[in-house]
């Protein structure tokens, strides 16, 4: 290795990914709940999120994994905003973490819906009680990392006027 090299600063590898937080309700915040995917290998549950590709827009990556994780479409969904980043540093690479809050057109049913995907088996609204017992269990939350401080974020952006 060069000198110039070994006297540089060590450079983060990055990672950026978009995720949706999916309000599920008939415009009553007090029926609000917030649509998860479970996990086809390992049963867990987050936010319809996934990376961005190259050359890709945020936006067109948002809807993007809408598309292939849940089977939604853009006119499924209204209010697309995007007012939270999450960044979650590592020892190796450091990721960031967009999450745009958006809600149904039409609500899904409570029992969910599966998905034609194969790594989602169930797209399913949680109530909010139901968010606060997940988050309680953890290790049933997939990347932990991310989906719980974005499950927490959506229940505070939720819980105060927009």
């Amino acid at each position: 290795m060069s000198e110039r090299l070994k006297n540089k600063k060590e450079r983060w590898l990055t990672t950026t990914s978009v995720a949706l937080a999916i309000r599920n309700s008939d415009r009553s915040r007090s029926r609000s709940s917030l649509l998860l995917v479970c996990k086809k290998n390992s049963g867990q549950w987050g936010l319809p999120a996934g990376g961005l590709l190259k050359g890709e827009q945020l936006e067109e990556a948002a809807y993007r994994e809408l598309r292939e994780e849940t089977g939604l479409g853009p006119d499924d969904v209204t209010n697309f905003i995007r007012p939270k980043i999450i960044v979650i540093p590592g020892e190796i690479k450091t990721s960031i973490g967009l999450i745009y809050i958006t809600s149904m057109n039409k609500p899904l049913p409570s029992e969910g819906i599966v998905p034609n995907s194969d790594e989602i088996k169930l797209v399913r609204p949680f109530t909010i009680n139901e968010l606060f017992g997940l988050l309680r269990r953890p290790e049933e939350i997939y990347k932990p990392g991310f989906n719980i401080p974005a499950i927490k974020f959506w229940l505070e952006f939720f819980r105060t006027p927009y």
